[in-house]
C-alpha cells in the first residue's frame, strides 16, 4: 500500500527522522502535536491503461506537507524529504515503487496558526 511505503521511506531516512522522529501522518496530524511534523496526502491514483488487461502500473500524485515554527528547520526538512523520495526505486512495505519524481514545491506562512508550511508534490509510479 502506497501510504505505508511513504511512511517507511520517510521515517527510515536518518535526516528526516532526526528532525521529526516518527511524526509523519496520513492526511492530518493530531491536534496539539509539537512541530515540526509531516503530513502526506494521496491526491489521486491513475492507472496505466492496457488493451486487454487490468493496469499493471499506477501513478499516484502525493503531497508532502511539512509544518514548523522555524523557517530554516522547515527548509532543511523539505530538503531531507526530497532526498529521501526523489528518484526513489525499490520495494518497501510490500509496495514495488518503479520511480518517484519530485514535481514542485510551494511554501508559505499561516499567521493565524503561527506556522511555516512547505508543500511538495511527487508523482510515484507503483508496479502492481
Amino acid at each position: 500500500m502506497i501510504s505505508g511505503a511513504i511512511y517507511s521511506i520517510l521515517s527510515g531516512n536518518a535526516a528526516v527522522a532526526a528532525i521529526v522522529g516518527t511524526k509523519i501522518y496520513p492526511e492530518i496530524a493530531p491536534q496539539g502535536d509539537a512541530m515540526p511534523f509531516i503530513v502526506y496526502q494521496i491526491q489521486s491514483a491513475l492507472p496505466e491503461t492496457t488493451k486487454d488487461s487490468t493496469s499493471k502500473l499506477d501513478t499516484y500524485q502525493i503531497n508532502i506537507i511539512c509544518f514548523g515554527n522555524d523557517y530554516d528547520v522547515l527548509f532543511t526538512l523539505e530538503a531531507a524529504v526530497r532526498t529521501a523520495l526523489d528518484r526513489y526505486k525499490g520495494t518497501v512495505s510490500s509496495t514495488n515503487i518503479d520511480q518517484a519524481n519530485f514535481k514542485g514545491m510551494n511554501s508559505g506562512y499561516d499567521e493565524t496558526a503561527n506556522v511555516f508550511i512547505n508543500e511538495s508534490e511527487y508523482s510515484i509510479r507503483v508496479k502492481l
